[in-house]
């Protein structure tokens, strides 16, 4: 009736494109976003040509992927533990020499705590947006989805947290000993689980297995995500 396609017209000229993920949550987002561009309903929002549509396309596809042998995450794991006693001594060192004459001698959380912003955003900030931490750039390490594409914020978080509990404590000043103790026990657990599953499931840690995620080895040096292209 002439209701009903008056209904239908109205929605599809004005109400958003439906969610694929619900469908199918283990959907690239990556799919979502570029299906919701081709289908916008405003024209200048839709790709202004094939190559585009191209661009788009070509980052939904899925890669071959490499898993990281243990020797290269290992060293990556190392550089980056440098990189977070770096973060924690600076602060460290300015209340030792500064501390006796100032108020920072109350502040002696703050190497802790320092170490463990350096943690979230080298750890999650930066494989969520960009799909690396500054040792695995350096390796050329990506961590990426199962199948290759790029991995979301939700099962990153969860990554960085089981690979990281130890990060509670730290941000959480005062440092509460039950607490230091407990994450502290918790992190001697999450290393063990980690080197235990990468032998057991073919290079995949405990963190890989639960979120679905791989740290691959890009030998070319290329990311496996490519960048937009320049106009």
């Amino acid at each position: 009736d002439s209701d009903s396609i008056g209904k239908l017209l109205d929605e599809q000229m004005n109400c958003p494109l439906p969610s694929l993920l619900e469908v199918d949550p283990d959907l690239s987002p990556v799919v979502q976003a570029a299906l919701e561009k081709m289908c916008a309903k405003k024209a200048d929002a839709r790709p202004g040509g094939m190559g585009e549509v191209i661009e788009l396309l070509e980052a939904a596809r899925p890669r071959p992927i490499e898993p990281a042998p243990i020797a290269i995450r290992a060293s990556a794991a190392a550089v980056d533990f440098i990189f977070m006693l770096f973060a924690m001594g600076v602060p460290g060192v300015i209340i030792r020499f500064a501390g006796s004459a100032t108020s920072l001698a109350s502040l002696n959380w703050l190497p802790e705590f320092m170490a463990g912003l350096f943690l979230v955003a080298a750890q999650f900030g930066l494989e969520a947006w960009k799909g690396f931490t500054p040792a695995k750039y350096a390796f050329n390490l990506r961590v990426v989805r199962h199948d290759g594409l790029k991995a979301g914020t939700g099962p990153l978080l969860l990554r960085f947290l089981l690979r990281y509990p130890i990060v509670i404590a730290m941000l959480i000043p005062p440092h509460v000993p039950e607490v230091v103790m407990l994450t502290g026990l918790l992190q001697l657990a999450a290393i063990a689980a980690a080197f235990l599953c990468f032998f057991l499931f073919r290079r995949r840690t405990h963190s890989d297995l639960i979120t679905r995620t791989r740290v691959i080895y890009v030998g070319s040096g290329k990311p496996v995500m490519p960048f937009r292209r320049k106009a």
